[in-house]
C-alpha cells in the first residue's frame, strides 16, 4: 500500500453506519460500478459524500482513486444473505486491526476504546464519539460480541418523572442589540447520526437546527418549503 493510501486511511469512519449499509443495499439492488465517485453518491449531501468516501477508503472497499475493491464486491454480493455478517466482520476487523490491537474487545473499557481511537484513529471530540458508534454498530451488524463496557456514554440526568432536564443558561445580549435573548443550547446532546447548525438571526439572537446527517438536496427542499409555509413566506 502506498504512503498516500495510508494517509487517507488514517481517519476512522465517523459517518453513520446506516449510511454505509444504505449504499451497500443500493449497489446490491442495482449494480457495482468499477469506481465510486460523486455521480454514484449524487443523492448524498456534500459533507456525507466526503465522509462516506473516506470511510470506504479506510475500510479497504475502494482505492485512493475510488476504484472498487474485491472486498466491496463481496460485501455487496453477500448483502441480505447468510454470509453478510461474516463478510462484514472480515472487512471491519481487518480495517481496525491497528486501532484496536491493544484493546480487549471482550472486556475492555469505554475509555480504553476512546484512547485507542484518539491515538490511532485520529479522531477526538464529537468525531470520536461518532467514530466509536460506527465501529460498535458495525460489530453489532457483523454479530461480533464486544465488551458490555463499550459505549457507556454519559447521558443527561433525568428526574424521576422521566423527563429530560436541561441546564438553563442566562439570557445574553445580541452583539449588536440591547435586548437580551435566551441562549440557544447548542451543546445539547444529539444522536450520532444527527448534525447541528447554529446561525444568527439579526436582532433576535441565534437559531439552532438539528437534522439527520444523511439529508440530501431533495430533503432540504422539502424542509425549506415547510419552513416557508410555517412562516407564511411566498415565492412571489
Amino acid at each position: 500500500m502506498s504512503e498516500t493510501d495510508n494517509e487517507i486511511k488514517a481517519v476512522a469512519p465517523y459517518v453513520p453506519f446506516k449510511t454505509l449499509r444504505g449504499l451497500v443495499e443500493r449497489l446490491h439492488s442495482t449494480a457495482v460500478p468499477p469506481v465510486i465517485d460523486s455521480s454514484v453518491l449524487h443523492s448524498m449531501s456534500g459533507s456525507i459524500r466526503s465522509q462516506i468516501m473516506s470511510s470506504l477508503r479506510f475500510l479497504g472497499l475502494i482505492s485512493i482513486n475510488g476504484e472498487v475493491s474485491e472486498a466491496l464486491k463481496g460485501l455487496v454480493e453477500s448483502y441480505q444473505t447468510e454470509g453478510w455478517a461474516a463478510a462484514l466482520k472480515d472487512v471491519i476487523l481487518s480495517a481496525y486491526v491497528d486501532i484496536i490491537d491493544d484493546v480487549n474487545l471482550q472486556v475492555g473499557t469505554d475509555q480504553q476504546l476512546d484512547n485507542a481511537f484518539r491515538r490511532h484513529g485520529n479522531v477526538d471530540g464529537q468525531m470520536l464519539d461518532k467514530a466509536t458508534r460506527f465501529f460498535l454498530a458495525a460489530l453489532g451488524e457483523a454479530q461480533v460480541a464486544y465488551s458490555p463496557h463499550f459505549g457507556a456514554r454519559k447521558s443527561p440526568q433525568r428526574p424521576q418523572n422521566g423527563k429530560k432536564t436541561t441546564k438553563k443558561k442566562r439570557g445574553r445580549k445580541d452583539e449588536t442589540h440591547d435586548e437580551p435573548h435566551e441562549a440557544v443550547d447548542d451543546e445539547a446532546d444529539v444522536a450520532a447520526d444527527m448534525e447541528k447548525f447554529r446561525f444568527p438571526i439579526r436582532g433576535k439572537g441565534h437559531g439552532l437546527i438539528i437534522f439527520p446527517s444523511d439529508m440530501d438536496q431533495g430533503d432540504w427542499l422539502i424542509v425549506r418549503k415547510m419552513l416557508d409555509a410555517y412562516f407564511g413566506v411566498s415565492d412571489q
